[in-house]
């Protein structure tokens, strides 16, 4: 087994703030294009990430394995992994050229945005590369997956702040802005991992991983099933009713950037973390996204209204889109951890029995349960009873909102036997309190709309929060000291 030297708290800090930092680039990105693209245009953007996702299903499951053989001492498994996940992207966006004519005829698109769908082939074969180049740095470097963002989001801005310096902002500059990024990303991930390329493919490993690909793809395809609502929403309610979820989900993802604090979580389970990990993850993760959901919702008109001013009116979605986003982080803790102390992949010979019995085989059913609600459910309220596109979209929310709610609820049954964490009630108390106070100051405060207010007022309820906190925790103060002492290490102070 690899050495474990994971530092939890740094790692998770630095890919947060990262993540942090990216989110001013992507929002102005946002901003550039809600306000330069039509209702049409935006809806189908939106609509052209819906598609892709399905095309890019089994971009991780190699990667999977890959990671966990290497995590257990075995260096061929990334050469091998980035190999055949390279074959993989070339066939996948070949299937995903082929299916565009019959895709364009059964949801009703636009022929004028054929060239913009067919660009996206190329950022297939970016995502499988990426997937497979981060399963390595996840192990090795984890905090550099944080500096991948921000090489990602800072090329992104550069090239679109071209654009409107020379008035050419449409979606086809758009896309390829996208792809362009994704690439220089890839190019900054292979300088990383320069080193690794080392040892000869291992063709039993991939049959192996072949052999083994089935709880993967199991776990694809019910992610994918849930995905099916906003498909739905598209082809029944039109492309407005996708854009004002697109809308509130792109602020509602930035209470989702907080789960970057467990991001080490996985690889130190798999290298021999215990309870204590665990533990300590679930309070930072707590401790940022509680306010950050608060602040979301307290400040949804501003954040929708910095959008675009039609935005103001998903202001219902973003409130069950946020809820939801809170429920699923903290699902997501206990899920990685339970995956990582998983025994999967301790042997290079992966029998079909092992995977059926595993919790990790328990935990991806999670999503099979919840589609058999969701998407019937979905299907009858958007083809008999709503027709409004704001309130098909609202519905859609709301729905997808318990699916979170009971994904938290049955991924903590799973686990409870693997996992001996008890939940931080104590912990959390403290920081609702200190969000409910800064909920109280942002309340009567007067709400801006332009971003150059926005952002100061959002930082100001940061401080509120962080400033009650310290005074109320002494694990915040603890660490704040951590943080001081990571600075000064890094940077001396003289």
């Amino acid at each position: 087994m690899a050495k474990n030297n994971i530092r939890l708290q740094y790692t998770g800090l630095v890919v947060f703030v990262s993540r942090l930092i990216s989110i001013l680039t992507g929002m102005i990105f946002t901003i550039v294009i809600t306000r330069n693209l039509s209702f049409e245009e935006f809806g189908t953007w939106t609509n052209i990430g819906d598609i892709f996702h399905y095309f890019t299903l089994i971009a991780g499951i190699l990667p999977f394995w890959s990671q966990r053989f290497t995590a257990r001492g075995r260096q061929e498994a990334f050469i091998t992994g980035l190999v055949a996940n390279f074959s993989i992207s070339i066939l996948m966006s070949g299937a995903y050229l082929l299916s565009i004519p019959i895709l364009t005829t059964l949801l009703g698109i636009n022929t004028i945005y054929l060239l913009v769908y067919e660009l996206m082939a190329i950022q297939i074969i970016a995502v499988h590369m990426i997937s497979v180049l981060e399963s390595l740095i996840e192990l090795r470097r984890p905090q550099a997956i944080g500096y991948g963002l921000i090489v990602f989001e800072c090329f992104k801005l550069l090239a679109s702040s071209f654009l409107i310096i020379n008035d050419q902002i449409n979606l086809l500059l758009i896309i390829t802005i996208i792809i362009a990024s994704h690439f220089v990303q890839m190019l900054f991930y292979l300088i990383l991992v320069k080193n690794y390329f080392k040892g000869k493919i291992m063709w039993s490993y991939i049959k192996e991983w072949i052999k083994a690909s089935p709880l993967n793809l199991y776990h694809i395809i019910g992610r994918r099933l849930l995905g099916i609502p906003l498909l739905l929403l598209f082809s029944f309610s039109g492309e407005l009713a996708r854009a004002y979820f697109g809308a509130a989900q792109t602020i509602s993802n930035i209470i989702g950037y907080s789960s970057f604090i467990s991001f080490a979580l996985y690889p130190k389970m798999l290298m021999g973390g215990g309870s204590r990990d665990i533990l300590v993850i679930l309070k930072m993760v707590l401790m940022f996204a509680t306010p950050m959901t608060v602040g979301v919702l307290v400040l949804s008109d501003s954040y929708l209204f910095m959008l675009n001013a039609p935005y103001v009116d998903a202001q219902p979605i973003l409130f069950f889109l946020a809820i939801g986003a809170f429920f699923t982080i903290v699902s997501g803790v206990f899920s990685a951890a339970t995956m990582g102390i998983d025994k999967l992949g301790e042997s290079t010979d992966i029998p079909f029995r092992t995977l059926m019995k595993s919790k990790t085989f328990q935990l991806y059913s999670i999503d099979y349960l919840s589609s058999t609600i969701v998407v019937p459910l979905s299907y009858i309220v958007l083809s008999e009873y709503v027709y409004d596109p704001l309130q098909s979209a609202i519905f859609i929310s709301a729905i997808l909102m318990m699916s979170s709610i009971f994904r938290l609820i049955l991924t903590r049954w799973i686990t409870k036997t693997e996992l001996t964490v008890h939940f931080p009630a104590k912990a959390l108390g403290k920081y609702l309190l200190a969000s409910l106070v800064m909920l109280a100051i942002l309340s009567v405060i007067s709400h801006p709309r332009l971003i150059r207010e926005i952002l100061p007022l959002t930082f100001f309820g940061a401080v509120v929060y962080f400033g009650v906190l310290y005074l109320l925790d002494k694990e915040t103060r603890n660490l704040v000291r951590l943080v001081v002492k990571e600075i000064q290490n890094k940077l001396p102070l003289r």
